[in-house]
Parts: structure tokens; C-alpha cells; sequence
């Protein structure tokens, strides 16, 4: 049976990383070129799609469009006005069939938008204009292969082997935190085959570090797990630290936040068999939390929080490419 129009995702497991050559190179809260005081004060999800920037709040069934301004000038807002902070700010409500969850995570598709509920692993498609949900599925989990390397593709055995164990760390998770922790797409020169579009996924779910998964909407929202990828410098035992996913594609690296110790981690994409640790950079202590990562088209860096901070009242902010970077 020939598959048609499949988009491939990739699943990155959170961990814990343990080096001694990396040296943090610390965000600036003084170097902040903007921030956003939002309608909900916990942000999980961020895109910036041209003068707007999508939000999704942490449990809840709508996403949040904000007008957004890159070049306000001395007297202008980059977001709201003068008389209110989330002026341009709207919920886009999701329809009744959808039920309050935790829809944390979003990327462009087509003309839509690509959701995931990050506990019951479920993928929806979004308009963004008025949050129709045009197509709603499970992710089917249990049909992947580890990933090929110089030896070519993995036996039968192994294959075997993988999805078993795979089940069983699924069945035997129960942490408090949703098991996907972050999505962003994955760039078309890195690893994209004609007629798919392509993510990256990163979940909690420990003993896996990548796993590729394919969409198809011919027959209606079909997605699998069809691949495993590898991560290298990841230790697990304090697997929920690990929050939000974001590409870099001008600088080849993956960045997810350690949310325990205040810092970005940095990981240079070689292929899906190879992905190693690049280094960190400190997140600013007068920051919350750290729950998602975003990359603009520009190399710009939005973070968003789990709650405002005491000196902006903000839960998302925004570095320029110039001011940030990842050292080893």
C-alpha cells in the first residue's frame, strides 16, 4: 500500500544534561527588546506568523492571537497601547467537540495549524481565523523503527525490540506533567521528503531521545510514530525539568529549556542518528519558569512563562538573534 502526503514530526526526549565543557552564556533581561503582558498569565506554546504572535494557555480550549508590532518606535507598543497592555489581544475559542485539555503545543500547516494535546497525545488541525477544528486523531505510537546509521536500517529484532520497550515506558508513565513537552517544525533542508511536512516533538518520556512521525489527511488526520532518532549528552533521572522545543535552522541547533536550573540547552543537528549536546546559555533569574521556545524566521528568540515576572508583568519575551547564543 502506497502512503500519500505524509508530514513527518520528530519527538525529542526531555532529560537531564551532564557535561563539563559547556560554558552559559546568560540571556540579558536588560537586553529584552520586547515583552507581553497576556491575557492568561501561564504561556505554554508560541508562534510569531507576521504581525501576530499565538499563544496557547496551559490547560484550557482556545489559543490566544495577539496583534504584535516589531518596530513601535520611541512612542509606540509593540503590543497593546496606551490604555490597555492586551489591546489586539482575542481568544480564539475552540468548538464544544473539543474538551478543555492541554493543547500546548502549535505549528504552522498549510494554511492551519498543527495542535497537540500533550497528555492524551492527540493531534488536531486549527484555522487560526476563527479555531474550526477541521481534523482530530490519536497518534498512532507503535509502528516506528530505531534509526538507520552506517550499517544501514535496524533487523527485524531490533526493530522488535524498540517498539516493545517503547509500550512499556508509555504504559508506566505517570508523571505529573503532560509526556510531550515541546513542538516546532522541522526545517526542509535538514531532513524533508517531497510531500511532507516535517516537526519536532520533544516528550518526557524516558529511554527514547527521537522519534519520527508521519501524517497523512487523505482518508482523514492519520499520524504515527515511524522513526527513532538519537540525542547524545542526556542523562533522564530528572526527566519533567525539561521544557519547549525550538529550531535555529540558520544555526543548525534544537534549544529546550531546563526549566530547574534556569538555563537553555543547545543540541547541533547532524541527521536523526546523530544530535549532540552544543552547550547552554542562562536564563535570566528574574524570569518564571520557563514553558515554551520559539524561533522566528528572523533568528529571533520569544520564551514564554508560567507566570509574569515583578518587573514587566509579562509571561513572553523577546531577544534579537544578536543577543543570544549557545557556548561550549
Amino acid at each position: 500500500m502506497q502512503i500519500l502526503g505524509f508530514h513527518t514530526v520528530i519527538l525529542l526526549l526531555a532529560g537531564v544534561v551532564s557535561y563539563s565543557t559547556a560554558r552559559a552564556k546568560p540571556l540579558s533581561f536588560t537586553k529584552i527588546q520586547h515583552s507581553q503582558v497576556t491575557v492568561t498569565k501561564d504561556v505554554v506554546g508560541l508562534w510569531r506568523s507576521k504581525g501576530e504572535i499565538l499563544a496557547t494557555p496551559y490547560f484550557d480550549n482556545f489559543m490566544i492571537k495577539s496583534q504584535y508590532n516589531p518596530n513601535p518606535g520611541p512612542q509606540g507598543y509593540a503590543f497593546g497601547n496606551r490604555d490597555s497592555d492586551t489591546a489586539g489581544a482575542e481568544r480564539i475559542l475552540f468548538p464544544k467537540s473539543v474538551v478543555r485539555g492541554y493543547w500546548h503545543w502549535l505549528a504552522p500547516f498549510r494554511d492551519r495549524f498543527i495542535m497537540i494535546e500533550a497528555r492524551k497525545k492527540r493531534v488536531a488541525m486549527v484555522s487560526v481565523k476563527d479555531g474550526r477544528v477541521t481534523e482530530y486523531s490519536d497518534i498512532i505510537l507503535d509502528l516506528f523503527k530505531p534509526a538507520s546509521d552506517s550499517r544501514g536500517e535496524p533487523t527485524g529484532q531490533e526493530t522488535a525490540a524498540a517498539r516493545k520497550e517503547f509500550l512499556k515506558r508509555l504504559v508506566d508513565w505517570g508523571g505529573d506533567e503532560p509526556m510531550i513537552s515541546g513542538l516546532a517544525p522541522l526545517p526542509a533542508s535538514w531532513h524533508r521528503r517531497q510531500g511532507y511536512d516535517s516537526y519536532l516533538i520533544a516528550t518526557r518520556l524516558p529511554g527514547f531521545s527521537l522519534l519520527k512521525m508521519d501524517c497523512n489527511r487523505k482518508d482523514g488526520l492519520v499520524c504515527m510514530i515511524t522513526r527513532n532518532c538519537f540525542v547524545e549528552g542526556l542523562k533522564t533521572e530528572l526527566k519533567k525539568q525539561l521544557s519547549g522545543l525550538a529550531i535555529s535552522q540558520h544555526r543548525k541547533l534544537l534549544l529546550m529549556a531546563d526549566r530547574k536550573n534556569h538555563r537553555i540547552l543547545g543540541f547541533r543537528w547532524d541527521n536523526c542518528h546523530h544530535i549532540p549536546l552544543q552547550g547552554e546559555m542562562k536564563v535570566p533569574q528574574k524570569l518564571q519558569l520557563v514553558r515554551g521556545i520559539h524561533i522566528d524566521e528572523s533568528d529571533h528568540l520569544w520564551l514564554s512563562t508560567q507566570g509574569p515576572d515583578n518587573y514587566r508583568n509579562a509571561s513572553v519575551y523577546k531577544w534579537k538573534a544578536e543577543d543570544w547564543s549557545i557556548k561550549n
